[in-house]
């Protein structure tokens, strides 16, 4: 009988260098890591795999994502996000595919309690972007942990404020990465004149 396989598809060392070494202790799967389209379809074609884990800011995660579900629906896909706003709609999603998406930072137990079967595959952030819907929710959200340029917020005259370290530091990734967790259903953002973000309630 042939081991179980886990494809991942992944631009970052350090993270790769954390999945392999949390799978090899503590699954028998083998494990694939792939960081191009091209390779990757070859590889899926090629392979069964029990799980797909990709991360989001991996050049080719949405259109391999795309590929592997429009392919195979009954795929099991993890998807790793530093985004709210998913690629794809809840509603389709669940009554559609097997699709999990964690949120960075990620949590390894968790994300080893789906590959070892120990939990239920069900998303746990469906619905996620619909419900931080306050601007209290908003900031409890939001994570700045990793950031280099823009590292502190708080709450001010019911507004959220994102500040930036300094003007001449500002991260266009990391303003992007922002940005895609600000719902405009519930709130609008601007930048000021030092670059800060301020957020309030639409």
């Amino acid at each position: 009988m042939s081991s179980k396989k886990i494809l991942i598809i992944d631009e970052s060392k350090t993270c790769v260098e954390k999945l392999s070494i949390l799978f090899k202790a503590f699954t028998s799967s083998e494990i694939d890591v792939i960081d191009s389209y091209d390779k990757a379809t070859q590889f899926f074609n090629t392979y069964e795999y029990e799980f797909v884990i990709i991360d989001h800011n991996c050049k080719s995660a949405n259109p391999f994502m795309e590929y592997v579900l429009t392919e195979k629906q009954s795929q099991k896909v993890i998807l790793l996000s530093d985004s709210l706003n998913c690629p794809i709609d809840c509603q389709s999603c669940l009554n559609t595919f097997k699709f999990v998406r964690l949120l960075k930072p990620i949590n390894y137990q968790e994300l080893l309690s789906y590959v070892q079967g120990k939990a239920l595959f069900d998303c746990p952030n469906q619905y996620r972007f619909s419900s931080i819907d306050t601007i209290e929710k908003l900031y409890e959200f939001i994570n700045l942990s990793n950031n280099v340029a823009f590292v502190q917020k708080f709450i001010e005259n019911d507004k959220l404020i994102i500040k930036a370290k300094s003007p001449s530091l500002v991260n266009v990734d990391e303003l992007l990465k922002i940005e895609d967790m600000i719902n405009p259903t519930y709130f609008k953002h601007k930048l000021d004149a030092n670059y800060d973000i301020i957020i309030s309630q639409v």
